[in-house]
Order: C-alpha cells, then sequence, then structure tokens
C-alpha cells in the first residue's frame, strides 16, 4: 500500500498481485480507509479487480486504470494478463504504471509450474510496460514474502528483475507466536476422533486445513454434526460472494462495497483448502489445526502463520495418518512435463508460427503429429513448456501487440478485425528466440531438461524438510530456519530462529525464563554505513568540530524546527532522535521523507552507539544538554544539535552554548544555506 500513500495527488497506478479473491478482498478492506484518509481514493472506491464485480464496474475500473486515476488495485494473475492487459499497457505507455508489486511471491514457483501458470507469465507482460513506457518513468517491480528458498529466489530474479538486476532486501525470521503440537494417527477412524477433541478444546478463531476439497466439506459436516453451528468451509470452488460471506462472517467486519463497519461473527471455524487464508491478516487467530499432511513444508508453515498476527501466542496442531503421506507424494510429484515430449510440443507450435516484426507468434492450441486431436489441457501444458523455456534461457516470451490499422481499410472492417483479435488473443504468444541453438533438438534436450530436474528436486526436497520437521527428531525451529536459508554470494542469507514449542524441544530442552525454547534477536534498523553518507550538509560550519548546533531564539521560529530537519533529510541524514522529536514533527517526516530512509531513535539508543551523522532535538525548553548529548560532544562524530539558544554549554554553566562554541548557526541561516 506504501507507494499509493506516499505519492503525491498526481496520478498513478500501482497493481499488487495477490493469489486469491478472498485476499483481495480483505486487501480491499484494509486499503479504502487508508487511501481515503489521505484524500487519493479511485473514483468507484473500489481497489479490488476480482469476477465479483458487475461488468459496468470491470469496465470503470479498467478505464481508471488506463489514465491512471486508480490508484490501487489489487489483482489476480489471471487478471492481469488478460483482461487488464491493455489498459496496464496503457498507463505504461502514458508513463502512469508506477509500480507492479507480487504478493506472497514465494507462489509464482510453487503454482506457477503448474496449475496457475499465469504467475510466471506475468513476466512477458512486464518486459512490454519496460518497453513502452517512458525511460525515466518506468515501473518498479516489487516481489514480497515472508519465506523464500533459493529455487524461489532464483526464479524471481529470472523471471522479473532483468534488465537491471536485483535489489534483496532480507529480514527473515520465524514467526514466534504457535506452539507446535503432532500426532500421528494409526487410521482415519483415529484421526477423526483427535481433530474432533481438538477443535472442540482449543481456543477460537480457528482455521482447519485439509487437502481435498472434499475433505473441507466432510469435516464442516462433521463438526456441524458435532453441535458446532459456528462453522463454515471455503474451498478453491467457492464464488466470490462465497467467500466475502466467510471472510465477514469471521473477522467481523462486512462491506457493501464501498463502506466498512464492525458487525457481530457468525462463525468460529473456517474449514478450508491451502486456497484459503494466505495473506489474510485476521490478528486474533488462535489455533490452526491440520487434519492432513501438506504437501510441502512451505504450505504448512504458511498456514501455520495464518494464526497470532496479533503477536499472541497461537496453536499449531498437525493430525496426520500413512495414507497421507501417499497424497502428499502424490500431489507433490505432480508431473512436469519430460524434455522429449517438451520437444514435440515446442516442435508443433514452432511449426505455426508466423512472423510478427522480429518476433514469431505461436498458436497455443497446438499438437504433436501423433495426437488425433487436442485435449482440454493441451494448451496449459503448452504454456508450462514456454515458462520453463524461459527459465532456461531459450526463449523470452511477449503478450501479442494488437494489429495497426491499415490506411485504406474502413472503420467497420477494422472494428472487426480488432474486435477479434482481442476475443483470440489469449490463444497466442509472441516469442524471441534467446538462444541460437534453441531449435537443435540435442541442445533443447540438456537445457530443458536441466531446468526440470531443478523443479523435481526442490519438490522432493520441500515435502522431506516436511516430514523431518513432523517426525520429534529435531527443533521444528532448525528445520523451517534452515530450509528458508538462501545463498547469498560468499555469504547466505540466514532466517533467525524462533520455537515457543515442538515435540522436540519439549522433549529435550529446557524453557526459558522468557516461554521459550528458542528466540531470535529483533532485527536492528539498516542504518547506512557511516563510511558512506558522503558529504555533510552544511559541511563547511562544522570547522574542526563534529557537532554543530542550530539554534532558535524567538518561539515563532519553532516552526522553521521540522522545515530543517526535513531539509537535512534529504541530503540523507537518516537518524533522527531526541525529546523535541514530538508526534507532530514524527507525522510530517513520515509523509515529506517518501521513500528515503528515516529512522527515530525514539529512546536514544543511537545516540550513544551510532558513529554516523544524527540530527537530534532537544526539549524546546532545554537550559541544557543532557549527560548523554555531552558525551556525544566529547565523542566528536557528526551531530546536528537543534534547541533553543539560551540552552547552556555542557562543561561551563551559566554560559549559552552558542556564546563560546564556534561551530554554531541559526536555523534561519542554516535553512538559507540549505
Amino acid at each position: 500500500m506504501a507507494p499509493a500513500l506516499l505519492q503525491s495527488k498526481s496520478s498513478g497506478v500501482s497493481v499488487v498481485v495477490v493469489p486469491t479473491s478472498i485476499l483481495a478482498v480483505d486487501m480491499e478492506r484494509r486499503t479504502r480507509d487508508l487511501l481515503e484518509r489521505q484524500g487519493h481514493q479511485s473514483p468507484t472506491r473500489r481497489y479490488a479487480y476480482t469476477s465479483g464485480l458487475s461488468p459496468d464496474e470491470k469496465a470503470e475500473m479498467r478505464a481508471d486504470i488506463a489514465a491512471g486515476r486508480q490508484r490501487l488495485v489489487f489483482t489476480s494473475p489471471e487478471s492481469l494478463v488478460r483482461s487488464l492487459k491493455q489498459p496496464l499497457e496503457d498507463a505504461a505507455e502514458a508513463g502512469l504504471l508506477q509500480y507492479f508489486v507480487i504478493d506472497e511471491a514465494h507462489l509464482v514457483e510453487q503454482w506457477g509450474n503448474s496449475f496457475r501458470t499465469e504467475f510466471q507469465t506475468m513476466s512477458s507482460h512486464r518486459r512490454t510496460w519496460l518497453s513502452k513506457s517512458p525511460p525515466e518513468r518506468r515501473p518498479v517491480t516489487v516481489a514480497m514474502s515472508a519465506t523464500l528458498t533459493a529455487q524461489q529466489m532464483e526464479t524471481l530474479k529470472t523471471l522479473f528483475a532483468a534488465p537491471q538486476g536485483a535489489q534483496i532486501v532480507w529480514a527473515g525470521q520465524l514467526r514466534h507466536e504457535p506452539s507446535y503440537y503432532i500426532d500421528s494417527c494409526a487410521n482415519e477412524e483415529k484421526r477423526e476422533i483427535a481433530v474432533l477433541d481438538a477443535v472442540s478444546l482449543l481456543p477460537k478463531p480457528m482455521i482447519v486445513y485439509t487437502t481435498k476439497v472434499v475433505d473441507a466439506k466432510e469435516w464442516s459436516d462433521r463438526l456441524h454434526a458435532r453441535g458446532m453451528q459456528r462453522v463454515v468451509h471455503v474451498t478453491g470452488e467457492a464464488n466470490d460472494a462465497d467467500r466475502r460471506e466467510a471472510l465477514e462472517g469471521w473477522g467481523g467486519r462486512t462491506t457493501d462495497g464501498t463502506a466498512e463497519e464492525a458487525t457481530a461473527t457468525r462463525y468460529d471455524i473456517v474449514v478450508g483448502t491451502s486456497a484459503f487464508g494466505l495473506g489474510i491478516d485476521l490478528p486474533d487467530v488462535k489455533t490452526i489445526v491440520h487434519a492432513c499432511l501438506p504437501e510441502t513444508v512451505d504450505r504448512y508453515y504458511q498456514e501455520v502463520g495464518r494464526g497470532g498476527r496479533d503477536g499472541s501466542p497461537s496453536v499449531a496442531y498437525l493430525a496426520t495418518t500413512r495414507q497421507d503421506e501417499k497424497v502428499a507424494e502424490h500431489i507433490n510429484g505432480e508431473a512436469i512435463i519430460g524434455a522429449p515430449r517438451a520437444l514435440e510440443r515446442w516442435e508443433a507450435m514452432w511449426h505455426s508460427k508466423t512472423s510478427v516484426g522480429d518476433l514469431y507468434r505461436l498458436d497455443l492450441d497446438s499438437y504433436p503429429a501423433d495426437m488425433s486431436v487436442a485435449y482440454n489441457t493441451s494448451r496449459s501444458w503448452n504454456v508450462r513448456i514456454l515458462n520453463l523455456m524461459v527459465r532456461a534461457g531459450l526463449i523470452r516470451q511477449y503478450p501479442p501487440e494488437p494489429p495497426r490499422r491499415c490506411e485504406t481499410e474502413s472503420n467497420a472492417t477494422w472494428k472487426a478485425r480488432l474486435q477479434y483479435f482481442y476475443e483470440t488473443a489469449n490463444k497466442y504468444v509472441d516469442v524471441e528466440l534467446v538462444d541460437p541453438q534453441t531449435n537443435n533438438p540435442d541442445h533443447f534436450r540438456v537445457r530443458f531438461e536441466s531446468e526440470r530436474n531443478k523443479l523435481l528436486r526442490d519438490q522432493q526436497s520441500s515435502l522431506r524438510e516436511l516430514k523431518a520437521a513432523l517426525s520429534g527428531n529435531r527443533c521444528i525451529g532448525d528445520v523451517l530456519g534452515a530450509y528458508y536459508r538462501v545463498p547469498d554470494g560468499e555469504g547466505e542469507l540466514r532466517t533467525g530462529i524462533n520455537c515457543r514449542g515442538c515435540p522436540y524441544c519439549r522433549a529435550t530442552a529446557q524453557l526459558k525464563p522468557n516461554g521459550f525454547y528458542r528466540l531470535a534477536g529483533e532485527p536492528r534498523p539498516l542504518v547506512p554505513s557511516p563510511q558512506n553518507h558522503g558529504r555533510l550538509p552544511l559541511a563547511r560550519y562544522f570547522g574542526e568540530r563534529q557537532c554543530l548546533s542550530l539554534w532558535w531564539q524567538e518561539p515563532s521560529d519553532r516552526v522553521l524546527v521540522v522545515r530543517l530537519v526535513e531539509k537535512l533529510v534529504r541530503r540523507g541524514i537518516a537518524v533522527v532522535g531526541g525529546p523535541g522529536l514530538n508526534a507532530h514533527t514524527r507525522n510530517l517526516l513520515q509523509t515529506t521523507a517518501r521513500t528515503r530512509t528515516v529512522i527515530l531513535d525514539e529512546d536514544g539508543a543511537l545516540l550513544t552507539s551510532w558513529p554516523g551523522p544524527m540530527v537530534w532535538l532537544t526539549a524546546p525548553d532545554a537550559d541544557s544538554p543532557s549527560y548523554d548529548v555531552g558525551d556525544r560532544f566529547a565523542w566528536n562524530t557528526p551531530t546536528y544539535l537543534i534547541h533553543p539558544r539560551h540552552m547552556r554549554h555542557p562543561e561551563r554553566p551559566g554560559t549559552p552554548l552558542v556564546d563560546v562554541y564556534e561551530a554554531s548557526l541559526s536555523i534561519r541561516r542554516a535553512l538559507e544555506e540549505l
């Protein structure tokens, strides 16, 4: 949401891709109040582009996106590459597409390889935006996830980082809220008893996860039969209205599309598949129950992370049977087409090609000669193959460009031809051969099979790690921390380990007084290195000193303090603190600093430990500096001390600092110099 909140009132759109409609609806709910308080609301006051909108509402949002009036839009990968294709291209060409954000970015790898290929196809649309937008107004791509593996990171870099390369911001830390409990049940009947007891006794709100859609419905019926009436189930088969009703009834907030209000909750328990919960931020979920074995450690940890989002402890309970392993292995081993068949399909598509400038347009409904007819999933298989070829460095994909009107073409003919293009555009893709050996069969098979094997190894590893996490032979925190560890040059990006309790730790370790078995330290602010702060603002007034006294005398000068701090921040001074940093000043800094780094040293910790430049505001009525400020003077490290003129020198009682300290300047003069 930050780009839309920070931008000025000029036009511009940021598009955020989310994996589920229910998440888009939830994000719309959370966004509406924020944007409208800033005076940045969109004309329709809608921010989620989903199938639940009417045709007129969709048309209005598309027009607002193309014109840059739609501040922020949450949508799915499928909508982005289809119905929003043209308005997003129009916005990019006009320099109005500002940010392209992929939320839950680990799904680009997890889901994009198989049943939702649009997660990866989006990369071709991004290339089109970059090529069409003015050089100085190209959209910025941001991929965000709380958990990433090395393979997922590599996929994101390959698909979305070119041409500039990726900048990685890493603050990986396992959630500290859940306590983990695992039951291995001899059969389905014993699992049913265990789960029913857990659902009866554990705190609510609660999510019960299953793997299969049919199991979610059956568990919902079982719970109702047990007398639990405040239960609803949500799967990938639910429509938008059902998802919205479940979320509102569970979270206790309702919306008519443009306004929101608190209401009584109707559900304590949601039974769902992995389609429910991704990114949903209902803060007070207390319990996550798994009546299944998730097929990957990623899925398990993401679902556990739906609990305790307000920072309160939560319970993660999982009950498995031996049969669950077969289900998980079947799903996890979902077929990834082999190189020989992929080559046959590629040759069929290549045979159908037509030249479009420097590119080749392929028919996605093409199929090999040994197939008498294409079947329903043929296009999906072709898309998967092309996505893997992109990752293997064989081709680049581009969405087909609309045709150009011929000079002699009648208006009716042109409209009919253009309408036909839009009706059939999803049937085609334009490709560029990146590797001159792409059509060499031996070379194709080697490159394609190498990329395929990476995916298979990653899938097998993910299920293996989940089994290790649930075995009780190691701390679950250790397993997860090792899994979410990414090589980075000569070192690696580590994930901090927390464990409030798991089978291994409860059996072998001592509970610490803080209530944890393992507790990672809180991430420190990323303070810019003091060696890289460049030339200091007002540097010539420091002289031989490293502390500059900036004083004000008249009460009316107080209004200039915020302007001075703002100018110093804009010139690279990132750390600001002191008792004079009131709420009004903080709020103004947050508004005016925009994308510049500002770290507020509210407890004075950086005043005594940070060797880089900082701004320190004394209290408006300060008679003398504090001991810590005096130490900062003696430390002789870059400091902009803003204070009233009457404040005394720390070592000369009764003598104003500015009368004896040569590195001194009024804030009016400082503003003139800046």
